[in-house]
């Protein structure tokens, strides 16, 4: 069986939201997953810090995480100028979005 995939062609980087890492976690190969994406996988620094609360923690959700940094499966990326404006915007709008969805909209469109 041979597994074709977008991706190959297109090596942009990757952001990853606080539900796709959860879910990563959740699923138990959620680095193995990671490993075979050939983009450069990247985390706003905001979703890092969301999953820093007590249920990520107590779940293991911010340790997998944590894990993947250490490994530099995933780098932390931090916005620009120009990814607060936009995230600005996501953010004071209605209907808004969540800080961390914003954030990874953001960052993935000012890099």
């Amino acid at each position: 069986m041979i597994c074709s995939s977008s991706l190959a062609n297109d090596l942009t980087p990757l952001v990853l939201d606080t539900s796709v890492l959860i879910n990563l976690h959740a699923c138990s190969f959620g680095e193995q997953i990671l490993k075979i994406i050939p983009n450069t996988i990247t985390v706003p620094d905001m979703v890092i810090r969301e999953l820093g609360h007590k249920t990520s923690r107590t779940n293991g959700e911010y340790g997998f995480l944590d894990g993947l940094l250490a490994r530099e499966s995933v780098k932390p990326v931090s916005l620009d100028d120009a990814g607060w404006m936009i995230f600005e915007k996501l953010t004071t709008s209605a209907p808004s979005l969540g800080d961390g969805e914003a954030a990874t909209l953001s960052a993935g469109n000012s890099h």
